[in-house]
């Protein structure tokens, strides 16, 4: 759906009379796309908690957290990670998919925020409720 555009997001709006602010990012008033809702650290409290968790979470097993990218994210089922000999790693490779999708799916919490909380940043998903989800 994301390579298709085919979430109502961002210029998805702008044809529709009354409903055009709901193309901007509610946080920072930028045009709304994929990659902005997943990869915005700095400006959504739930995007950066998310891939900060899936982070520590990873380096618990791993020395180190690959740089997240929206290409990393639409093509972590096709990858797989190796160890040094070059033999495929299942178990990490399974551990690091499973991860990036259950972290990027968390975009749900935005679509909360969105339609369901609007801009009142008092209501907004609290720190230990990011977590549990």
């Amino acid at each position: 759906k994301s390579l298709h555009g085919a979430y109502k997001i961002g210029k998805f709006w702008d044809k529709i009379p009354h409903c055009e602010t709901r193309g901007l990012c509610s946080l920072c008033n930028s045009p709304e796309s994929m990659e902005h809702i997943l990869l915005n650290y700095d400006k959504s409290p739930a995007s950066g908690i998310t891939w900060k968790a899936a982070s520590d979470l990873w380096c618990k097993h791993k020395s180190s957290w690959p740089k997240i990218q929206f290409s990393t994210i639409l093509g972590c089922n096709l990858g797989m990670l190796h160890d040094v000999e070059g033999k495929e790693k299942l178990g990490v490779s399974r551990l690091f998919k499973i991860l990036i999708l259950e972290s990027a799916h968390l975009w749900k919490l935005r679509c909360e925020r969105v339609i369901k909380i609007s801009r009142v940043k008092e209501k907004f998903h609290s720190e230990t409720k990011i977590l549990n989800r």
